[in-house]
């Protein structure tokens, strides 16, 4: 009797030990994947803000988005792939840095790079939209060997200022900070056209 009680208790710590084992791979598994959708993310707003500083320093004025060497080709009917001219602006190569114990290695012509096998990629694309002075950007991440990606797609717009100051609460003339970027005939006064 004793005999078969022990090994009922063993069987039933053996399901347990197995159900736990389970569990904690199913967390482990998605931790790993929020790290990865995460970084993917940060990885497309550096594609994003890469086109936004393009957009500046080409002075890609409205509505002639594709005039020039700004965004050749570009329509409102699809989206045009600009990665290879955006990145063909930024071939200063970065130096590595480490943060939180982590070494990362960012070349902005379009990967980044955790560690030594991690790697991310990015591409950009745009089109012009129905309004005049709004164009479409949109970046798309991915971890080199994975099949998600992550999208970001914004409007970047070309405004004039309501008044004297932002239109955004919180961003006024007393908060306003001085950039050597152009935006050609706008260039005295960037903060207040995009």
């Amino acid at each position: 009797m004793a005999f078969v009680i022990a090994l009922l208790v063993t069987l039933l710590l053996t399901l347990v030990v197995v159900a736990l084992s389970y569990r904690v791979g199913l967390f482990t598994r998605s931790t790993r994947d929020t790290v990865i959708k995460s970084q993917n993310l940060y990885t497309a707003e550096i594609g994003l803000n890469q086109s936004r500083y393009i957009l500046m320093s080409k002075d890609c004025l409205p509505p002639n988005w594709g005039a020039g060497s700004c965004m050749p080709g570009i329509n409102d009917k699809s989206f045009i792939n600009l990665s290879s001219s955006i990145h063909s602006v930024f071939t200063r190569a970065l130096p590595t840095f480490t943060l939180g114990g982590e070494t990362y290695n960012l070349d902005l012509t379009g990967a980044m790079a955790h560690g030594a096998s991690d790697t991310y990629t990015y591409k950009i694309y745009a089109k012009t939209t129905n309004i005049p002075k709004v164009v479409e950007i949109m970046a798309v991440a991915e971890r080199a060997g994975d099949q998600t990606q992550t999208v970001i797609d914004a409007g970047v717009i070309y405004t004039k200022p309501l008044g004297t100051d932002y239109k955004q609460f919180g961003q006024g003339g007393p908060r306003e900070g001085f950039t050597g970027e152009s935006v050609g005939s706008a260039a005295a006064n960037p903060r207040k056209e995009f």
